[in-house]
């Protein structure tokens, strides 16, 4: 069993309902990720966050983006899509919304090779 110092924490931030539940139910199967990670979920990032990651909605407003790299400044950030885009008022016609797949798997590698990185330091 890992101590609770070895952990790494995640914090995420502003994501629907939706998304929780599959990034709860998807680190819960994962026996590597939730002996190895501790997620959050928030409204806002908060200044005494701590944090080693933050899962952002890929269409977060950049001032929030700069005011979390201020008080974060090395944190990792990872812009998770949104399930529920909805339809910019600025489209016309013959633009389309595409949206992101969503990819568990390619979130957890990269939370492997933090972790990864994270305990070589600490060696």
């Amino acid at each position: 069993m890992k101590s609770v110092q070895e952990k790494i924490y995640i914090v995420a931030i502003g994501l629907n309902e939706g998304v929780q539940e599959v990034l709860k139910k998807y680190f819960s199967k994962s026996e590597f990720l939730f002996s190895n990670f501790n997620l959050t979920f928030k409204e806002k990032a908060e200044e005494g966050d701590a944090c080693d990651c933050i899962l952002v909605n890929s269409d977060i407003k950049a001032e929030e983006i700069k005011s979390i790299k201020h008080s974060h400044p090395s944190v990792h950030i990872f812009y998770i899509p949104t399930f529920d885009a909805s339809k910019p008022e600025e489209m016309n016609g013959i633009d389309k919304l595409i949206s992101e797949p969503f990819k568990l798997s390619e979130l957890e590698k990269s939370l492997k090779d933090i972790y990864e990185r994270k305990m070589f330091v600490r060696s």
